[in-house]
């Protein structure tokens, strides 16, 4: 009978010392500074380029998506803030871009004035990967 408490005692106290083991080793496991790793794209995000061709510069016309037209030109305009030119955004702004593009409302152009030249140009976008330029009168 000895034996079997003998063993009873062995087998309790081996599973203890292999729980504290174990529980050792997650402490410190979860301790351990872990080196935060940069996502890697092998593909950059595809941005859509948009040229304005509404009917005039009112800050109404330039920011409503409808005056803005699919473009495969890729160049941006140079130029002072004078008047808007194109604009890019990714494809999380744009309607169909498989097929016909259009800008989403949620692309939400922003224009402002400028009165050396009386005219609006665009000052920002939603889209913080896209961008814009304007153009000299």
């Amino acid at each position: 009978m000895n034996s079997k408490k003998f063993i009873k005692k062995a087998a309790i106290a081996v599973g203890s010392a292999l729980t504290l083991t174990l529980g050792i080793a997650f402490a410190v496991n979860a301790m351990e500074k872990k080196v935060d790793k940069q996502p890697t794209t092998t593909k950059e995000e595809t941005l859509y380029t948009f040229e304005y061709t509404g009917p005039d510069f009112s800050q109404a016309s330039i920011e409503d998506e409808s005056n803005w037209t699919y473009t495969t030109n890729t160049d941006m305009c140079s130029g002072s803030d004078e008047r808007p030119c194109k604009l890019q955004v990714s494809a999380s702004y744009v309607n169909n871009p498989s097929t016909s593009p259009t800008l989403k409302t949620t692309a939400n152009i922003s224009a402002d004035y400028n009165s050396t030249s009386d005219s609006h140009y665009v000052d920002g976008i939603a889209d913080p990967l896209g961008n814009f330029s304007n153009r000299e009168k």
